[in-house]
C-alpha cells in the first residue's frame, strides 16, 4: 500500500476562453425551477412517444392525429380554424389535411368565404379510434400522479395560461 495521498484535479481553462463566462451566471434561470422549460420539456416527452406510437403502431403521424381529433371533437372545422387552435401557421396542417383527403379519411366541403369544412368519413373515423388508445397514454401519464380534482385544476390552470399567452397578455400582469 502507498501512502501518498490522491492529488487534487486542477481544472485548467482551455486556452482560447479568456473573456467568456465559463462560470454559472448569477443571472441564470435555475433550469429545474423554470417552469416553461418544464412544460417544454413534458410536451417534447409527450408527443416523441405519441409520435413513435402512431407510426409504429399505425403508420400515422402526429399532425394527422391532431386534425383527425379535432375534426371528431368539433366536426366541420377548416384547417385555419385547426391551425388557429393548435397555434400553428395553416401552411403546417395543408398538405396533411390534403392527404387525408385524398386517402378518405375526411371530406372538404365549401363553405362561407371559401373555407373548406371537414368531416371524418367512415374510414376516418376508423382511424382516429385506432390513433385514440395511443393519444390516451399521455393524458395517462399525466393523470397517473393526480387526483381528479387535482386534474380538474391543472387543466384549468393550464387554459386560463393559454389563454393569457395566446392574448398576448404576460402571465405576471393582470390579475390570476
Amino acid at each position: 500500500m502507498s501512502d501518498e495521498q490522491p492529488r487534487a484535479t486542477v481544472l485548467q481553462r482551455p486556452a482560447g476562453l479568456e473573456g467568456v463566462a465559463t462560470e454559472p451566471l448569477p443571472t441564470a434561470l435555475p433550469p429545474e425551477e423554470f417552469t416553461p422549460r418544464l412544460l417544454t420539456l413534458l410536451s417534447n416527452v409527450l408527443v416523441s412517444a405519441q409520435s413513435q406510437g402512431f407510426r409504429s403502431e399505425t403508420g400515422r403521424s402526429t399532425n394527422e392525429w391532431r386534425i383527425l381529433a379535432a375534426v371528431a371533437a368539433t366536426p366541420g372545422l377548416a384547417a385555419s380554424e385547426i391551425a388557429e387552435s393548435l397555434s400553428i401557421n395553416k401552411s403546417l396542417i395543408s398538405p396533411t389535411v390534403n392527404r387525408l383527403a385524398e386517402e378518405g379519411l375526411i371530406v372538404l366541403v365549401g363553405g362561407p368565404r371559401g373555407s373548406r369544412p371537414m368531416y371524418l368519413t367512415p374510414d376516418g373515423v376508423r382511424v382516429h379510434d385506432l390513433l385514440a388508445p395511443i393519444a390516451q397514454r399521455g393524458q395517462d401519464l399525466i393523470t397517473a400522479e393526480l387526483g381528479e380534482e387535482d386534474v380538474h385544476a391543472l387543466n384549468a390552470i393550464l387554459r386560463r395560461l393559454l389563454a393569457r399567452a395566446r392574448g398576448g397578455e404576460s402571465p405576471a400582469a393582470g390579475s390570476s
